[in-house]
């Protein structure tokens, strides 16, 4: 629903991409080998060399924006190393067009230590032991285990270091739901973990393993969106707004109706009287774009917002008591450029964009104002 991208600052990038190589050489160089990451086809080595080897390379899987995680299949890295994605897919993706056309053509000239070890196996028991070398190369489950019972240095690759800094206090899918980072500070170095927000994928990892740790693939969310609604749910074939990079802006809009429109003068009654009462009305909302429409259904937004309209029944009530007129009284009183601030007075809400990723139920009101007091910032 919000876009949250801008959030991610260039040293957040590098430090998550620092991380990622730092552990992923640890899964692959480790002297204890039991533990190790070990190729077993050549093409696999190729694929992992490359990735420690050339940063770049690296930096278009942990950095690919919102649209190249989606079209993989036109993406370069994907094209270097077409037989290695093709084997990590799942196999209902990797039998899907237009994978399933790609996986006929690179069998044609199936390596021969491939080849050989196709004549026993399958390859969807070849695609099993591949995948799962994937996940421990893309290592999210080292990414997210902490120590909660110890001091923890802040420069840690992990989850909670990740959030920090990055992570808005609302759901970006809901815009709901707090979510919120909670660690105890004891000095400039060291912290100890309490609690962090969900991150998503928004492409699963169960699905997509080589994305485990993709920043655009990574959505700091409330445990409501993620585990509760989301869950594995394919946005590749199901598109969906990426709230890194996207949004709900310009292609969606919060707007009241009546519950019934038999209640009709009831409402006009309780306007008039300065008594709004929220039960006669719902919230609905209005889009024309099927991702959107999507993100609407998936994660029940209709039910949700209506289910808790206490939450914003004041600010409605408020909305009616103010317009673009007094606003601009508001203004001269106070000698201000700033709209911002004379809406905030009224209505104990600031419609700044840049802070709404932080404030519950903020796309509502921004709607609500545009669409009944018709002041724009």
């Amino acid at each position: 629903m919000i876009d949250i991208s801008t959030r991610m600052c260039d040293d957040k990038k590098k430090y998550h991409f620092n991380g990622f190589i730092k552990n992923l050489k640890h899964e692959l160089y480790t002297k204890n080998q039991k533990y190790r990451l070990i190729p077993e086809f050549n093409f696999e080595k190729k694929f992992y060399r490359n990735l420690t080897i050339d940063k770049e390379f690296a930096k278009s899987i942990i950095f690919a924006s919102s649209d190249e995680l989606i079209n993989i299949e036109n993406q370069n890295f994907y094209r270097k190393h077409r037989l290695y994605f093709l084997l990590c897919l799942k196999k209902e993706i990797r039998k899907s067009y237009p994978f399933n056309f790609h996986l006929e053509n690179e069998l044609k000239s199936t390596p021969r230590d491939l080849r050989r070890v196709l004549i026993k196996r399958s390859v969807d028991e070849v695609s099993e032991v591949i995948r799962n070398r994937c996940s421990k190369a893309f290592n999210y489950d080292r990414f997210i285990n902490v120590n909660k019972g110890k001091e923890n240095s802040i420069k840690l690759w992990n989850a909670y270091n990740y959030v920090n800094g990055f992570s808005p206090k609302v759901c970006p899918y809901c815009n709901m739901e707090l979510t919120t980072l909670v660690t105890d500070c004891l000095d400039e170095e060291n912290t100890k973990y309490v609690l962090r927000p969900a991150l998503d994928h928004f492409l699963p990892k169960s699905i997509f393993p080589f994305y485990a740790l993709s920043i655009n693939n990574l959505i700091p969310s409330c445990h409501t969106c993620n585990s509760s609604l989301k869950r594995d749910i394919d946005f590749k074939r199901n598109l969906h707004i990426n709230p890194m990079g996207d949004s709900f802006k310009n292609k969606a809009c919060f707007t009241l109706s009546l519950r019934d429109s038999d209640l009709i003068y009831d409402v006009i009654d309780d306007i008039y009287n300065n008594d709004l009462d929220m039960n006669k009305l719902m919230i609905d909302i209005k889009s024309e774009c099927d991702k959107t429409k999507r993100n609407i259904k998936t994660f029940e937004l209709l039910k949700r917002y209506n289910n808790h309209k206490e939450a914003y029944s004041g600010f409605v009530s408020n909305l009616k008591r103010i317009s673009s007129d007094s606003i601009d009284m508001i203004m001269n009183i106070q000698e201000t450029d700033d709209k911002n601030d004379a809406v905030n007075g009224f209505l104990q809400f600031n419609p700044d964009v840049t802070k709404h990723c932080d404030i519950p139920f903020s796309v509502l009101k921004n709607d609500l104002i545009k669409k009944y007091i018709k002041i724009d910032f």
